[in-house]
C-alpha cells in the first residue's frame, strides 16, 4: 500500500476455496482480489491477481495445475492497454513433489506457445524456482533459451531472493 502498486502478483497465497474472509482482510479498499487456490486440500501453492479497481477491468479467463506448475491468466484492459497476464508458481523438486525440471519445460513450452500468440502484450508473472542469472546452471540455460524461442524477454534484472539470484 506504502508503494501504491497498481497491479500485483501474487505467488504461493497459501489461499483455498474457503477463505472467502481472508480474502476480504488482505485485499485493501479500492481494489480487487482475484485468485486461483491449489486444488484439493492440500497445503501452500496458489496464484493471485490483485489490482486497482479504478483504473483496470480485469477479467479472469483461466487457472488451474500441470505436473509441475499452478497457474491462472487473466485480461487486463486499461484506457491506454491491453495485456493478458499469466501468474505462474511452479513448486520445487522435494520429497513430496517429485517433478523433475525437464517435466516443466515440456509442460510450460507446451501451455506457453499458445498463449504468445494472443492479441495483447503478454506479462508473466510468478515464481519459476529457477536462477535465471546462474550462467552455469544448464536448467536456466535452457528455461532462458525457451523464452528467447518465443520472443519473450526476461526483464527483471537485479536480485529477487534474499540470498541473490534472480
Amino acid at each position: 500500500m506504502d508503494s501504491k502498486l497498481d497491479l500485483c502478483a501474487i505467488t504461493e497465497t497459501w489461499l483455498n476455496i474457503n477463505d472467502g474472509a481472508v480474502r476480504n482482510e488482505v485485499c485493501p479498499s479500492n481494489y480487487v482480489l482475484l485468485d486461483q487456490p491449489r486444488a484439493g486440500h492440500r497445503r501452500g501453492g496458489g496464484t493471485a491477481f490483485m489490482y486497482r479497481e479504478s483504473l483496470f477491468h480485469v477479467k479472469k479467463l483461466h487457472g488451474g495445475e500441470l505436473n509441475s506448475f499452478e497457474f491462472s491468466e487473466y485480461s487486463v484492459r486499461s484506457k491506454h492497454q491491453n495485456l493478458r497476464v499469466i501468474v505462474i508458481y511452479r513448486r520445487p523438486y522435494s520429497d513430496d513433489h517429485k517433478v523433475l525440471t525437464a517435466t516443466f519445460l515440456n509442460e510450460f513450452s507446451n501451455y506457453i506457445e499458445m498463449k504468445v500468440l494472443c492479441r495483447e502484450e503478454l506479462l508473466l508473472l510468478g515464481d519459476f524456482n529457477i536462477r535465471v542469472d546462474a550462467l552455469d546452471d544448464s536448467v536456466a540455460t535452457k528455461f532462458s533459451d525457451l523464452l528467447e524461442s518465443l520472443g519473450l524477454v526476461q526483464h527483471v534484472e537485479h536480485a529477487t531472493r534474499v540470498h541473490g539470484h534472480t
